[in-house]
């Protein structure tokens, strides 16, 4: 009898369990839809470039990416800010800075009628 009772609990827990998990599942496209906006998944380059920035964020930092964001009524209201955001912020004008040397050292890159045809491996979103 003990053991039927055993079994009869850990089948109401699954069951419970499998609930939960469906409700997290509907709760969690609930906030999708509050925090994506339809029809805009962004600029694919910069999207790509902030993933492998934040691949290199983890391996140098040890944490994972977080942002804090200014409260209400503050002079930073609804900015992101904290360590990630100036580590996209760093390695972007790093980027910049790297093309714009390569550019001024390109023969001809005082002409400015010239277009610069050489392949850029480095995209920034700033």
């Amino acid at each position: 009898m003990g053991r039927l009772a055993e079994i009869i609990d850990s089948a109401l827990a699954a069951a419970e369990l499998h609930r939960r998990a469906k409700q997290a599942a509907n709760e969690v496209a609930r906030v999708g839809k509050l925090t994506v906006q339809e029809g805009n998944p962004g600029d694919d380059a910069v999207n790509d470039w902030i993933e492998k920035v934040m691949v290199l964020y983890r391996e140098i930092t040890g944490n994972e990416p977080r942002t804090s964001v200014g409260g209400p009524d503050k002079p930073n209201e609804g900015i992101a800010a904290g360590p990630l955001i100036r580590f996209l912020a760093t390695a972007g004008q790093a980027a910049r800075d790297r093309i714009f040397r390569g550019r001024l050292a390109q023969p001809g890159a005082h002409d400015p009628g010239r277009r610069f045809t050489t392949k850029v491996k480095v995209i920034w979103p700033f």
